[in-house]
């Protein structure tokens, strides 16, 4: 190696060396902004093309079957219009026109469901359409070359075998909102869950876990290789307790009225009939609906999207009756003979209380009274009693407490008492509240789920199994019974067996308001009730169904109870007139069907 002639020269020398290797820092760094900033979006693209990705094969969501294991609902397939961004050829904003333009779409719309999405992995689908015709398939695959990225993807669609007559049951499903991935870090945009009745209530089990493929692709966007790493397991199958059969005998029973009818198996707490009138058609939210779609369903006065046995307040009329009774019997304010009379209305402190018979009842002991329901029986019962007593024995009865049915968005109810109107609004009881409560009236406020929880306490004589609507569930070849525990209300076996008695007496005895629901050696045995609406301000308002809610509950047979069953009837007028011939038609039909029916 020659070395430099002298100092000077080996020190240009060196200099030259730095700029050399400055000069390759800088076209390195230079090389670096190019791939990570000015072509940043264009490598990443590459990269999730030129690699193994990762698809997700959806799990079917499980069935639902009625209690004698016929299909209620079903999945069906559906073919969804889903863009891959890591398939497409050209930007987002050039693309975005072209494709609106084919799909005739709006482009403000097509931009928002591409930002919506556009945070997430760049291999998971934007789903621009679900659920399109096969005939706009044929066209988009046809086409796809055009429109590098768009592709349809087959999925399966929730359908109902019986679109209305289970509405309130089932729910329905639909797309995870973020208010559903904020309580479920597992949800990922695009999947479906249950939104309402026992869709939402038994989501993670009718949600089967997703499978998974692995996916080879070329620098131009093309499969050369995909093969399944995990199958899809889909979700389970339910159960119902409700019989097909039974429920739509109910539903023709109340001959398009707003209303409920629930029966329930007072042994096992299973619903064999859960009505709530009007229904909606379940299969309107399979499909895409429009806002203008939801609001006239929403808004209609009617209510359809309204469960009545579970989100209705009501007063309950004389129906509270029993809970009175019950009461007065636990306190000793009367026992089963104490004899009141009735002359058609009851003078109390400056204000007369009516009874329904204008023309009175005459004398009556507690189980006629029950039989012909009389106000006035009652008036001076809760008049000994005070509204503390009542409204205690309201609480251990279920009153102001859900039942625990397995359906979410039960409401309470309101058992008002003095404590609760000083703690609510500050002010006094007068004793007249004390008066329409006891008849079920004033601010009293129960569910139809409530009195149906009742009717079981009467029929089992201080017990009640918690109603529920799924018998079993069943996966993977195993089957688990569902099994609910009770609610216990610990009276005197005699006082119960005078209740039964007295409601006996309504249906099967002379006079009693609940004749219409009579079966012959049936012994059904019931009560009936008519809760105003409105003030009433004269004899004609009295008459008037509109301002009456008709109500009928009981339970069969008297030996052995099976069965309670509960009818509303809003604006029905008198229970007797017009609930309790509901209640028959339903009550037959469960006895005519039960020899060949199996044990629920």
């Amino acid at each position: 190696m020659r070395l430099a002639k002298s100092p000077l020269t080996f020190r240009s020398r060196l200099q030259i060396i730095q700029i050399g290797l400055l000069c390759l820092f800088v076209a390195v760094g230079l090389s670096y902004y190019r791939i990570q900033i000015v072509k940043h979006d264009y490598f990443k693209v590459l990269g999730e093309r030129f690699r193994v990705k990762k698809r997700i094969i959806k799990a079917s969501r499980g069935l639902i079957y009625d209690r004698s294991e016929r299909l209620v609902t079903r999945n069906l397939p559906a073919y969804d219009l889903v863009l891959m961004r890591d398939e497409m050829k050209e930007k987002w904003d050039l693309l975005r026109p072209r494709l609106a333009e084919f799909l005739d779409e709006d482009e403000t719309e097509l931009d928002a469901i591409y930002s919506k999405s556009k945070t997430r992995l760049l291999s998971l689908p934007i789903v621009i359409q679900k659920d399109i015709p096969f005939t706009d398939v044929v066209r988009i695959l046809r086409n796809r070359n055009q429109y590098s990225g768009i592709n349809v993807d087959v999925s399966s669609r929730r359908d109902y075998v019986y679109d209305t007559m289970l509405s309130h049951v089932l729910g329905y499903v639909g797309e995870a909102a973020e208010s559903d991935m904020a309580t479920d870090s597992g949800l990922r945009m695009g999947d479906i869950v249950g939104k309402r009745g026992l869709e939402k209530s038994y989501n993670q089990f009718l949600t089967g876990q997703d499978g998974e493929k692995t996916v080879q692709m070329n620098s131009r966007g093309y499969f050369f290789s995909e093969a399944i790493t995990s199958d899809p397991k889909p979700g389970a199958n339910l159960y119902l307790t409700v019989d097909l059969d039974l429920q739509k005998i109910a539903i023709d029973a109340l001959a398009g009225h707003n209303g409920t009818v629930l029966m329930m198996d007072v042994t096992t707490g299973g619903m064999l009939v859960f009505v709530s009138s009007p229904s909606f058609d379940l299969n309107r939210f399979t499909k895409r609906m429009t806002e203008e779609e939801w609001l006239d369903l929403s808004n209609q006065p009617d209510k359809p999207l309204f469960s009545r046995p579970l989100q209705g307040l009501y007063a309950p009329g004389s129906i509270f009756k029993i809970v009175t009774a019950l009461a007065a019997l636990d306190k000793g304010v009367i026992t089963p003979e104490t004899r009141f009379f009735c002359t058609g209305e009851f003078e109390y402190y400056d204000r007369v209380f009516k009874c329904h018979l204008a023309s009175g009842h005459g004398e009556l002991d507690l189980k006629g009274a029950i039989q012909k329901s009389c106000n006035v029986y009652f008036y001076q019962t809760a008049d000994q009693m005070g509204a503390t007593v009542l409204a205690s024995m309201a609480s251990r009865l279920g009153f102001g407490t859900s039942t625990g049915i397995d359906l979410i968005g039960e409401k309470s109810g309101v058992v008002p008492s003095p404590k609760w109107k000083k703690r609510l609004y500050n002010k006094i009881w007068f004793p007249g509240e004390t008066l329409s409560m006891c008849i079920g009236q004033g601010d009293l406020q129960v569910t139809p789920v409530q009195i149906l929880s009742l009717m079981a306490v009467v029929a089992n004589k201080g017990s009640s199994p918690i109603p529920h609507l799924i018998q079993k569930i069943e996966y993977a070849g195993e089957t688990q019974l569902i099994e609910t525990g009770r609610r216990h209300v610990e009276l005197s076996e005699s006082e119960y067996r005078t209740i039964q008695e007295g409601m006996w007496n309504v249906v099967n005895r002379e006079h009693g308001t609940g004749s219409a629901a009579k079966i012959a050696n049936r012994d059904v045995c019931g009560k009936t009730g008519t809760a105003q609406l409105v003030t009433f301000r004269s004899d004609h308002d009295r008459k008037d169904a509109r301002y009456m809610n008709a109500w009928f509950a009981g339970f069969a047979p008297l030996s052995k109870p099976e069965v309670a069953i509960v009818v509303l009837v809003e604006h029905g007028g008198g229970g007797g007139v017009n609930a309790a011939p509901v209640a028959r038609l339903v009550l037959d039909a469960y006895f005519n069907r039960m020899a060949s029916m199996a044990p629920i």
